[in-house]
């Protein structure tokens, strides 16, 4: 694998055309193409499509964190044909928007041996996000999928949920920062069964309450796979952290969970109390941690004199603990309410 990377510099309109232009990259049997961060707008894009075919082995094609808007994604799209080998393809951070999406939408008939696709931070919306669902059954082989940040709600997650058993390969869907509420989070539990082999969901900061993150809980046995549950930021209660608990039992591969920003109504007593009964129904050992890394600070937990112990935690707004258990850690802190 051979890698041409030019990221982090401002190459102007024809950002890697000396590599595009010469005959070395046609001899090439695979090699990786990164241009992230280097100013690429429409105009370049359109340039760099020209010599797609000089581009025709390549596997992995990076234009993450630049300034392609729909024209650029158009001519990106219209070069698909010339790149069959693809595996990898990242667009996020661009100024793509719905009708770019949908452009390249309609070209990724071609990309048959993408594994890897991120569109995260493009605000695409639904119909981008629906346009793309659709050409699931030709891009079954992607393995990532990241949609984070897309400006899609609960329809866009429909959408997808429509679609997801064409690609049973996904390995990690990333729907973050996204408004699909407890409506998409419904939507996309139902087809927990067609994502056997999922390992990381993130549904970070996406408007899901208790109910939704009960769903969650209640569907988790069918994610057999499942390695890590992002759900920071949401609108999940601190007193219906107890519900979520058979879940993540449930699920035997899941090591790594993000539950900071729970709510709470107040600090005191009665909101530890919901505490400890949650970090009580975890199987196994538990330690509780401060701070991140070899910052780290053990907290007192579960020796002999338990009341004394319970005394050493204090919850508090923004303040991370992590939770330790013999398979599973819990990132979590709380805050409070509006």
């Amino acid at each position: 694998m051979y890698n041409f990377e030019v990221a982090d510099s401002v190459l102007g309109l024809n950002p890697g055309l000396q590599l595009c232009s010469q005959h070395t990259c046609r001899f090439l049997p695979s090699f990786s193409l990164k241009l992230n961060c280097t100013g690429l707008s429409d105009v370049g894009m359109a340039n760099l499509a020209v010599h797609a075919r000089s581009l025709r082995h390549v596997t992995e094609l990076d234009l993450g964190r630049n300034r392609i808007s729909d024209d650029g994604a158009a001519a990106l799209a219209n070069s698909f044909c010339h790149l069959a080998r693809l595996r990898i393809l990242i667009l996020y951070i661009n100024n793509i928007r719905r009708d770019g999406a949908v452009a390249l939408s309609m070209g990724l008939r071609f990309l048959q041996c993408l594994r890897v696709l991120s569109l995260a931070a493009n605000n695409i919306g639904d119909r981008g996000v629906t346009e793309l669902a659709r050409q699931f059954v030709h891009i079954y082989n992607i393995e990532v999928l990241k949609l984070d940040h897309t400006g899609m709600t609960h329809k866009g997650v429909i959408a997808i949920a429509a679609q997801v058993h064409h690609i049973p390969r996904l390995k990690q869907l990333d729907l973050g920062k996204n408004r699909i509420g407890d409506l998409g989070v419904r939507a996309l539990t139902e087809v927990f069964p067609s994502l056997r082999h999922l390992q990381d969901l993130f549904l970070w900061d996406c408007g899901i309450t208790s109910t939704g993150a009960e769903d969650i809980t209640n569907r988790m046995p069918h994610l057999l796979q499942l390695r890590e549950l992002q759900l920071a930021y949401n609108d999940i209660t601190l007193d219906s952290l107890q519900l979520l608990v058979s879940g993540f039992l449930s699920t035997p591969w899941l090591s790594k969970v993000d539950l900071r920003g729970v709510r709470a109504s107040e600090f005191g007593t009665q909101a530890e109390g919901m505490f400890y009964s949650f970090v009580e129904s975890l199987e196994g050992s538990v330690g509780l941690y401060s701070g991140y890394r070899s910052q780290e600070d053990e907290l007192r937990w579960g020796t002999e004199d338990e009341d004394a112990n319970y005394r050493r935690y204090r919850l508090g707004s923004g303040n991370n603990t992590k939770i330790v258990t013999d398979r599973l850690s819990i990132l979590f802190s709380v805050r409070l309410d509006d």
